[in-house]
């Protein structure tokens, strides 16, 4: 009997495919979407494969959670529609119905070529089947936490809030979630998708999404108006000129449905530079006081000092939590 020897690469290459079985052909996936002669650095590999198994990690967690509330065992390709959909990613919902409904028909046929069946039993099994693989996938991704996996929506068990950052572009969201999370501010480039943090402050955890402001992509916002307990809205207070933009935009976003009821905070953000407008003056420019259905506070802020950002995450964390968890 012969015994069989590894190098130390091969070893190594064992443990990663071991580590990202359920998404080992990520790499190729890679591989397929560049040049024939480009290459594709190990840690870059490691760095999507990553994300991949927190994605997976999130969407299942997500279905998990409406199972359970439906006292259902087994997760369905349903179940992870409405979890890309609850969790902001309806633009892929489309898409997904369609793959879905192949897939159910490619696999009827397969299973009536082999077996001859016709019943309906065949199209229970596809579905479990498929549920499994969602099942199996999810497990191996979750058995390390990371930045997508604290997301995880169980309300049930935890005071979880989730806040929406929004503003114009260079408004300063992504400096102010920086300080509020006390990272280094020296060096901030413009958001051009979106930025989550997972903070505690008082007792609840707050999940943050920073999203881009510029204009090309406002249209995107949408996609993460679920389940938005509170709207932090950012502003330039040096950018005069855009002001009336400014107020545009804030008042859209309080006619949609999916914010109706949310918290509504406004940062006049940018109080260290000269000629910055007060709070005041903000709130007339904005004109809130016109704003009758949301609950809404205006604050004076840097986020550069950090000046009143704090005191303005006491007032968002406590209106939203008189209202979702009753607080004494």
């Amino acid at each position: 009997m012969s015994e069989q020897h590894h190098s130390g690469d091969e070893l190594d290459d064992y443990k990663e495919q071991d580590r990202f079985l359920p998404i080992a052909n990520v790499a190729r996936i890679m591989k397929k979407a560049l040049p024939d002669n480009a290459k594709i650095a190990k840690e870059a590999k490691e760095c999507v494969q990553e994300c991949v198994s927190e994605f997976i990690s999130f969407i299942t967690s997500e279905a998990s959670d409406r199972c359970q509330l439906e006292k259902r065992k087994t997760i369905n390709g349903e179940d992870i529609l409405w979890a890309m959909q609850s969790l902001g990613f309806e633009n892929y919902g489309e898409a997904l119905k369609i793959y879905l409904a192949k897939y159910r028909e490619t696999m009827k046929i397969e299973r009536q070529a082999a077996t001859g069946s016709k019943d309906k039993e065949g199209e229970e099994d596809i579905k479990q089947d498929e549920s499994a693989l969602y099942q199996q996938q999810g497990a191996s991704a979750g058995s390390q936490m990371g930045l997508l996996t604290i997301l995880k929506k169980n309300r049930q068990k935890e005071k979880e809030i989730r806040l929406l950052m929004l503003g114009l572009d260079n408004a300063g969201k992504t400096t102010i979630l920086k300080r509020i999370n006390g990272e280094d501010i020296d060096t901030i480039s413009p958001t051009l998708g979106f930025n989550i943090k997972t903070l505690e402050h008082n007792g609840f955890k707050m999940n943050i999404w920073d999203v881009g402001g510029q204009k090309s992509i406002r249209s995107y916002w949408r996609n993460y108006f679920e389940q938005t307990d509170g709207l932090v809205w950012v502003v330039d207070s040096a950018d005069r000129l855009r002001l009336e933009d400014c107020k545009k935009e804030l008042h859209e976003l309080l006619l949609e449905e999916r914010l109706s009821g949310a918290s509504l905070l406004v940062f006049a953000n940018k109080q260290d530079l000269p000629g910055a407008l007060s709070d005041d003056q903000i709130r007339e420019a904005l004109a809130l006081d016109d704003i009758a259905t949301h609950h809404w506070a205006i604050l004076a802020c840097s986020a550069k000092t950090g000046t009143h950002l704090l005191k303005g995450m006491d007032w968002i964390v406590g209106d939203i939590g008189s209202r979702i968890y009753l607080l004494d």
